[in-house]
């Protein structure tokens, strides 16, 4: 057992050391740390302006509006033009000077489009880590989840330390820790290597074959139910907390338990899983994830939804890590990019559904109702994926 548990973390954490491997590592680190950020603590920041939780709604959709109007696009030039680092570039320094003012801007709607003009550039970001890990470990022993644990691990330093110097400081330092983490990312995303493109640039019509792949789009639909309840839950924890009575500094913590759990899942996960198939993880996901609301719909008590947070590693490690992995696997070698920022598209709709809805929902209705609808639409998930499990295998 001892020399079964060695051979695992060798395998996960200490992958062949080399600089690329140790470069992507730490730009996934410091991009996941701005996340740490900008995911708990980004609605507190507005909620500290005075927006009501429509407004807050509204500016959480629009991650979702960006992610579903430009990343296919962003994706199609970085395949087409078969570079990612150059596209990341722009987007990182764009994002980086845009975050030095942005939050000086008193006026709603002023603040709503140049946040819509940051996000545009920010949002892309997640998606091109993803086809930085997936390019250099083709071929290789190594996991997706053996990279990308590393962002997680970026974040929960991120989101501890960002929750202690917001009690201390107050919450409007948030901003500077968002452009500082920002320059850093951007700092070590010079020193990063490209994607690997072994076959000539996709043709418009190789793009639109990856728009009527069916089964792609089931897949897409039906993990983007879960994701909208994700999203759900991430863009506004931090405020139910709040109204049960808690403080920044616990949802700061909330967020380290869950992540920290996510960071130990993701390094065990290619281990965990390597016997099931795509959609028997996504199912068990699923289930997990109704669970999970369940529990958030009846729990009042800080400390037990600190304690459910544990979940949240669970249960986005296997969701999040599955649906990246199969949907590489069912596009052309030339579209992979294409194909991420399809993903994100797709889920860009869930962030607008979920932001939007979410927010409508605490106005008019209850922390409680929310949670159990968001319950409600993991099962029908489930049942999605069950079906989904006996007509394709995948």
């Amino acid at each position: 057992m001892k020399n079964n548990l060695s051979m695992i973390l060798k395998e996960t954490l200490m992958t062949p050391f080399t600089i690329k491997s140790l470069v992507l590592k730490l730009f996934a680190t410091s991009h996941y740390a701005v996340n740490g950020v900008i995911i708990p603590f980004l609605p507190l920041m507005f909620d500290n302006k005075g927006y009501q939780y429509w407004q807050i709604g509204l500016l959480l959709a629009v991650g979702g509006i960006v992610n579903f109007s430009t990343q296919i696009w962003w994706g199609y030039i970085c395949d087409r033009l078969q570079t990612i680092k150059k596209i990341l570039l722009i987007q990182l320094t764009l994002s980086a000077v845009l975050s030095l003012f942005i939050f000086e801007i008193n006026s709603f709607w002023a603040f709503f489009i140049f946040f819509v003009i940051f996000s545009i550039f920010y949002r892309p970001i997640m998606a091109n880590i993803d086809v930085l890990i997936l390019s250099h470990i083709k071929g290789s022993p190594r996991s997706y989840s053996s990279f990308r644990l590393f962002g997680s691990l970026g974040f929960v330093v991120s989101a501890l330390i960002s929750g202690f110097v917001l009690k201390k400081y107050g919450i409007e330092v948030g901003e500077y820790l968002i452009a500082g983490a920002l320059l850093m990312n951007l700092i070590i995303g010079i020193f990063l290597f490209d994607a690997k493109y072994d076959q000539s640039p996709p043709r418009f019509k190789e793009f639109l074959k990856v728009l009527q792949n069916r089964t792609l789009l089931v897949l897409l639909i039906l993990t983007t139910i879960i994701f909208t309840t994700h999203l759900s839950n991430d863009n506004f924890i931090s405020i139910h907390i709040q109204n049960l009575g808690g403080t920044v500094d616990q949802a700061g913590l909330a967020w380290t338990v869950g992540v920290t759990t996510e960071v130990i899942v993701f390094a065990f996960l290619s281990k965990i899983i390597r016997n099931l198939s795509s959609l028997s993880v996504l199912k068990i996901a699923s289930l997990l994830y109704v669970i999970r609301w369940l529990l958030l719909a009846f729990i009042t008590n800080i400390n037990l939804i600190i304690t459910v947070q544990v979940l949240h590693g669970i249960c986005f490690a296997l969701f999040w890590a599955t649906t990246v992995k199969t949907i590489d696997q069912l596009v052309p070698d030339n579209l992979k990019s294409t194909g991420q920022g399809v993903r994100y598209m797709f889920f860009g709709i869930g962030l607008v559904v979920g932001s939007l809805g979410a927010g409508l929902l605490l106005d008019a209705t209850s922390d409680k109702f929310m949670y159990l609808c968001l319950a409600f639409l993991a099962f029908t998930a489930f049942i999605g994926f069950n079906k989904m499990g006996k007509e394709v295998h995948i």
